[in-house]
């Protein structure tokens, strides 16, 4: 995970947490992370760190958006049947 410098209790685990538990592994993100103010933040602050460790240089953050538009629309393909989900990687 990108090292990224926040005035938070941020940290690897939180972002392991959020993405094995609730993004991927659909738990309520409240029972995930009880606290509100934390279930709020975390999934922010993992976007946040993931889109600094893999983002390619340089690129703006609107430059990101046609391609989560393909990753929602190819996840949503995948989970109601569809086709399969279609590579990313190269655009």
């Amino acid at each position: 995970m990108a090292s990224i410098d926040l005035d938070s209790d941020f940290g690897g685990s939180d972002a392991y947490a959020f993405l094995t538990r609730a993004a991927i592994g659909f738990e309520p993100l409240f029972d995930v992370f009880p606290d509100r103010g934390e279930a709020v933040m975390v999934p922010v602050l993992t976007t946040a760190a993931l889109l600094a460790a893999y983002r390619r240089s340089p690129r703006h953050w609107w430059e990101y958006l046609p391609l989560r538009e393909n990753l929602v629309t190819s996840c949503r393909n995948e989970l109601s049947g569809g086709r399969s989900p279609r590579s990313i990687r190269d655009q």
